[in-house]
């Protein structure tokens, strides 16, 4: 198979990876779909798979970590891991720019009774 010449905006291709892999899955998962969808078209919009480096990656967990907790920040980073992974795997880029990513976070985690309405 040929290289993907074509340039994938990441965005569309988030939410086409979601549609297609992350059919039966619970409100709650969807809705932690949808925020990592929200952060990817806050931080990088339409730009392409193609043309996003690790140190744009590292940028953008940098940044979104910046007011987030730890938990979040990992959710997020595994949602788009995942998603790269398997555009290397189908040849859309050539090389998984969130490889070697460091967390980065500023927000404790809420404790559990703070988590849930009573």
């Amino acid at each position: 198979m040929l290289p993907h010449l074509t340039p994938v905006p990441i965005d569309e291709y988030f939410d086409k990876w979601v549609n297609l892999y992350k059919t039966n899955i619970s409100v709650t998962t969807r809705m932690h779909y949808e925020y990592t969808s929200r952060a990817i078209r806050t931080f990088f919009g339409s730009k392409p798979l193609q043309e996003i480096t690790r140190y744009d990656y590292q940028m953008f967990i940098n940044e979104f970590g910046s007011n987030k907790a730890k938990e979040t920040v990992e959710k997020v980073n595994t949602h788009i891991r995942a998603c790269v992974k398997d555009a290397v795997d189908e040849q859309i880029i050539h090389r998984d720019f969130t490889r070697n990513a460091k967390i980065t976070f500023t927000t404790l985690a809420k404790k559990p009774d703070e988590k849930y309405l009573h």
